[in-house]
């Protein structure tokens, strides 16, 4: 696991605690205190916990453009200072992973603790039942998977800005649509199954681009 972080770290702008402090303790605390900040401001509790997940995927899919922008390019992955070592694909490979795991322990963290934040004060009927944080969870973890196997392509931030904002307006869709339906669990398998999916086409369309660029080939 340590030489998996090691590999993740080296995509991030910095190694320094500061930058690792942001990635890792500060964005998480700043979405939850964004998520406080809107119980304040409204009494409905669904609104601040749809929120929270509207803001994990906005600074998700940023977080992933810092890191991985352009690596399923052959012309635009920016990888020449990783190509330089033996280890290259497999820093690469690793570092993919790592985020990866890396984002979905966030987004459950952060979530679980949102819907805790959303209920405070709400009566009985205005709460959101516990059972929302798994789907939410799985919503937004699909949102930004989904995000990652397009934009990883653009090196161009407002096209993977453009990107994101196409696919939260879709996630707010479905999460207000869905939001009084019950979800059996076939429904959650098939969700998961889609997510797991995603994981591994995002990992094999970003090695197929580093694969080309390191022979030259068409992506």
């Amino acid at each position: 696991m340590k030489q998996y972080s090691k590999s993740y770290h080296v995509f991030l702008p910095s190694s320094q605690p500061i930058a690792l402090l942001t990635f890792y303790i500060l964005y998480p605390l700043g979405v939850l205190c964004f998520t406080y900040f809107l119980r304040c401001l409204t009494m409905f509790s669904f609104i601040c916990f749809g929120a929270t997940g509207a803001m994990l995927i906005i600074v998700e899919g940023l977080f992933d453009y810092i890191a991985f922008a352009g690596i399923q390019s052959r012309k635009d992955n920016n990888l020449e200072y990783i190509k330089t070592s033996a280890k290259g694909k497999q820093i690469i490979c690793q570092g993919m992973k790592m985020a990866a795991w890396k984002r979905i322990l966030t987004i459950g963290v952060v979530v679980s603790i949102s819907l805790f934040i959303s209920n405070i004060g709400a009566t009985k009927k205005e709460e959101v039942p516990y059972y929302m944080i798994f789907r939410i969870i799985i919503l937004v973890c699909l949102t930004v998977q989904a995000a990652s196997c397009i934009t990883r392509y653009f090196s161009n931030i407002y096209l993977c800005i453009g990107v994101n904002y196409v696919l939260l307006t879709l996630y707010s869709i479905v999460g207000f649509a869905t939001w009084n339906m019950h979800y059996d669990v076939w429904v959650y398998i098939i969700l998961i199954g889609v997510l797991v999916g995603l994981l591994v086409l995002n990992q094999k369309l970003s090695m197929k681009g580093v694969e080309a660029s390191y022979y030259d080939q068409s992506n």
